[in-house]
């Protein structure tokens, strides 16, 4: 398939220009071209100008989905020379474009065949290959009608049957013989000619002005774009020759100095009448314009500025750049739009990025801190324990494991357990703690005395009697030291027997055994003393020895 049937939705968009002003206006219908030739392809764009826009395809499967997607009226043309069984493409098109508005052409020598082939079901119109400009035209203009008009499709049909056998449709008006043919472009290129000479010798022989004043415009002015300016010196028949190679082997517009583009503008400087090179610039025009149109719908700025510099270089008077520039300046305003929302998305993507990383360092910072505390709380619960510590051992030191209250060997280690748990001096403290209770209550009953008691003299109620009065706990340090000694402790019995306010008087020595005996006095128990029948409270002392064992 060639370059310029491979894309059917990059063809370019034609424009016709209208007689009284030269106004573009917006193509009437599509004209989808099943073609394999680009020969073909450009020869008809020629010819259809400004009628429809052209698509071309290479593949019936393409053709169907060009029609489906269009929102003009649909004219199909297809080049039966490679087709090889048109007749079944024409039942296709029946069931799958009805729609569609269909073209044939095909050489002389099958027309006849084509025509008894699909006498149930005629196309439009089967115009004879080689295409005849004058007839091809004539019958595009009617099919565009008949497509704009569905109620004309059916009135077109006989008339295209009829011109089954004469291998073309009817014409408005018969073309003219070959001589006028020939004539009238011999008189076009005349004329032509004397315009360019006038308008050179106006350019170097008329007066110079002063050129008007840029008028400011609303838009930007597209770019320049890289186009291939170059001419070369030569005879125009030899260019002409490297322009044809130039353009067999596709090289339109590049490699630079070596392209149909150039070759073509250097034959027509050359010889400034040769419809040849006029008819390539033409062609190019055709080609660079599709490149356009490709890269326009595909958002290529940089394609679609080079495709119109193209198109300026080949065809300067060419009445579809305005539209071309207009597009392009359509296309640079919605890359600079989207290139300022790529900037503020990338914008806020920094800043989001900025935001999370004073986030992490905040949190980095928070956790930080929190360990620092950590930290801090466990050398003051070290500093504490350790202070505990030293207190526990020198309360077991002096035997005080158990009292007195809050200041005791087992106030203090139970004071390190809440503090530090994983205190590393705890358990030797707890362990010695232990072993000196165990050491206690063994000499304890090892005692041989136990302790006499007194009642005070002058007792108004007679003897105390003693019910129950367990021996106290002999002090370890003093049991291990051999310590003995004395305590007077002086109490209260209630109503009920019980002690209380037990307190100390006096001992000797001091503080050794004062604990010792005033917490076995705390759980004596005696009789109550009567008065009257009633059970009354009375003071009482009594004298607490301590002997330790020989």
């Amino acid at each position: 398939m060639s370059h310029f049937a491979s894309n059917a939705a990059s063809w370019p968009e034609p424009q016709s220009v209208a007689a009284s002003n030269g106004s573009a206006a917006s193509p009437a219908a599509d004209l989808t071209v099943l073609a394999q030739s680009d020969d073909f392809l450009l020869e008809l764009a020629q010819i259809a100008g400004g009628l429809a826009a052209m698509r071309p395809v290479d593949s019936a499967e393409a053709a169907f989905a060009a029609i489906a997607s269009g929102r003009r009226p649909q004219v199909l043309a297809i080049d039966g020379s490679a087709v090889a069984q048109p007749a079944a493409l024409l039942e296709a098109c029946a069931q799958r474009a009805p729609s569609a508005i269909v073209v044939v052409f095909l050489p002389e020598s099958r027309s006849a065949a084509f025509a008894t082939a699909v006498e149930e079901r005629p196309p439009f119109a089967v115009l004879s290959l080689p295409l005849d400009s004058a007839a091809t035209h004539a019958t595009l203009t009617r099919a565009i009608e008949a497509a704009a008009a569905p109620s004309a499709t059916t009135a077109a049909a006989p008339r295209a049957r009829a011109a089954l056998s004469a291998g073309r449709a009817d014409p408005p008006r018969p073309p003219p013989a070959p001589r006028v043919r020939r004539t009238l472009w011999f008189s076009t290129v005349a004329a032509a000619v004397a315009l360019l000479l006038a308008g050179i010798a106006y350019r170097f022989l008329a007066p110079a002005t002063p050129a008007p004043a840029a008028k400011p415009v609303a838009a930007a002015t597209p770019p320049s774009g890289n186009a291939d300016l170059t001419i070369l010196g030569g005879r125009a028949f030899d260019l002409l020759e490297k322009a044809r190679a130039a353009m067999r082997a596709r090289h339109y517009t590049d490699p630079p100095g070596d392209n149909a583009l150039v070759y073509y503008r250097s034959a027509a400087a050359a010889d400034p009448a040769s419809g040849e090179a006029r008819d390539g610039l033409q062609r190019i025009a055709a080609l660079v314009y599709e490149r356009f149109h490709a890269a326009i719908a595909a958002s290529q700025l940089n394609e679609a500025t080079n495709a119109l510099a193209n198109l300026r270089a080949a065809v300067p008077t060419d009445p579809r750049i305005a539209s071309a520039e207009a597009q392009l300046q359509t296309l640079q305003a919605a890359a600079q739009k989207a290139a300022i929302a790529r900037r503020a998305a990338d914008a806020e993507a920094a800043r989001q990025a900025e935001l999370a990383q004073q986030k992490l360092q905040k949190e980095a910072s928070r956790i930080a801190e929190a360990a620092a505390a950590r930290e801090a709380r466990a050398r003051t619960a070290n500093a504490a324990a350790d202070q505990s510590a030293r207190l526990a051992q020198a309360r077991l030191d002096a035997g005080e494991l158990t009292s007195p209250a809050g200041d005791s060997a087992s106030d203090y280690i139970a004071k390190i357990r809440a503090e530090d748990p994983s205190y590393p001096g705890l358990a030797p403290l707890q362990q010695r703690l232990a072993d000196a209770l165990v050491a206690r209550t063994r000499a304890a009953a090892a005692a041989t005395k136990a302790p006499s008691s007194t009642t005070p003299a002058a007792a108004p109620h007679g003897p105390l009697v003693l019910i129950s009065n367990d021996p106290p706990v002999y002090p370890e340090n003093a049991l291990e030291r051999g310590i003995g000694g004395k305590v007077v402790v002086g109490y209260t019995i209630d109503p009920t027997g019980r002690t209380r306010d037990v307190h100390v008087v006096r001992s000797k020595p001091a503080r050794i055994f004062d604990e010792a005996a005033r917490r076995a006095v705390e759980h004596w128990r005696y009789a109550p003393v009567r008065a009257a029948g009633k059970a009354v409270a009375v003071p009482a002392e009594i004298l607490i020895r301590f002997d330790p064992p020989k």
